[in-house]
């Protein structure tokens, strides 16, 4: 990897992407990919997959690839999951499994309110052979540990109704202790929308999520979509960071703007859904594309020939 990417890579870890978790643009879609909490929502087996390439044409640009499943026991009181996460930038990359419960508790008439737990394990590796450093005998890659496996815990909760949801969690709850190279943080995140009605055939639905390690500025971003016939969601982001917990950091003076995003996402079927988003970046990273690409199956019981309600969430 290029001495400037390294530049690159630590400016940007003190800026708008302060949080050492993989970055998605559509988890919108799938909320499993940010709260454990979140397996079962849907009532059936979801299954969903990204692949997201981010400044492509930049050496060692980072590469995100995930694959989930969840659903729902019989009883529909029990959410159950699974998730494989493989994240790379540059020389370093990291590997995930868990295995997500979440309990649901209706707490109202459409309200239902779910405690959600993920464990699994995590694997970080670097490749020395893609480092390169002004100084051969540098002691930081010399002595750099090369394949390390932690294990992997997150906790949640996710509140939704009919029209709203509201949801809490905390990522990386166990570290690794190692100062070098690879030292996770906790990661916590806060997401909530609601849904508008605009017609017959038209919905509204705007959302937000903040992202927060207390080693930088908070993360932001801000949603926007139209739904039209229940079928087609075309929207967008904008992701932004606040110092809104006055932590200390460096490189305070680094620009705040991250990114606008344009996203859209149609239903096929019933059962299958595709999804595309494309980040404009707002940094000196300008210059280079990132595209993520998404795709869901929902599969229902055989009793049921469309979708049990409107997957707002």
């Amino acid at each position: 990897m290029k001495l400037r990417l390294f530049i690159l890579a630590m400016l940007v870890s003190c800026g708008a992407l302060a949080q050492q978790k993989p970055q998605y643009t559509q988890y919108i879609f799938n909320g499993l990919v940010i709260n454990p909490a979140y397996a079962g929502s849907k009532d059936v087996i979801h299954l969903n997959a990204f692949y997201r390439t981010q400044w492509t044409g930049l050496d060692g640009a980072p590469t995100t690839e995930s694959f989930s499943i969840d659903g729902v026991t019989k009883s529909n009181r029990i959410g159950i999951g699974a998730q494989a996460v493989n994240d790379q930038i540059g020389a370093q990359r990291r590997t995930s499994a868990t295995l997500n419960g979440a309990v649901k508790l209706n707490v109202s008439e459409t309200g239902v309110l779910s405690l959600g737990v993920a464990a699994g394990a995590s694997q970080f590796r670097v490749d020395r052979n893609k480092l390169s450093t002004i100084d051969p005998n540098d002691p930081t890659i010399i002595n750099a540990e090369t394949n390390v496996i932690t294990p992997d815990l997150r906790i949640g909760l996710y509140f939704h109704s009919d029209r709203f949801y509201l949801g809490m969690s905390a990522t990386d709850l166990i570290g690794t202790n190692r100062e070098i190279t690879f030292n996770t943080e906790r990661n916590y995140f806060l997401t909530a929308g609601y849904v508008f009605d605009l017609g017959e055939h038209l919905k509204f639905k705007p959302s937000v999520l903040m992202k927060e390690n207390f080693q930088g500025p908070t993360n932001i971003d801000l949603n926007a979509f139209l739904l039209v016939d229940n079928r087609i969601w075309l929207g967008g982001s904008y992701r932004t960071a606040a110092n809104i917990f006055q932590n200390n950091f460096e490189a305070t003076s680094l620009t705040t703007k991250d990114a606008v995003s344009v996203i859209g996402e149609i239903f096929l079927s019933p059962k299958l859904r595709l999804g595309y988003s494309y980040d404009f970046t707002l940094t000196q990273l300008n210059n280079y594309n990132t595209h993520e690409f998404s795709l869901g199956v929902l599969l229902f019981k055989k009793a049921e020939t469309k979708m049990l309600t409107p997957q707002y969430f």
